[in-house]
């Protein structure tokens, strides 16, 4: 589902020391409330980056996510 909309939205991720995601803020939104939902799990089943961020990274960690259709 996420990926056969359009939308362009900011996704602000802190990450722990070790590389796991310890909290995540979706800024926006898709305008449809079910692909919202779908985002907000597949960002919650975010375990553990590859590697740890360095110490002084600011955090949060802005993304900004955008899906167009081809």
């Amino acid at each position: 589902k996420l990926r056969v909309s359009e939308y362009v939205l900011e996704v602000r991720l802190w990450i722990a020391a070790d590389g796991t995601v310890d909290r995540f803020e979706i800024r926006g939104s898709t305008g449809r409330p079910e692909l919202d939902d779908e985002l907000r799990l597949a960002l919650a089943d975010l375990r553990r980056l590859r590697n740890p961020p360095p110490r002084d990274m600011p955090q949060p960690l802005r993304m900004r996510v955008t899906s167009k259709m081809s």
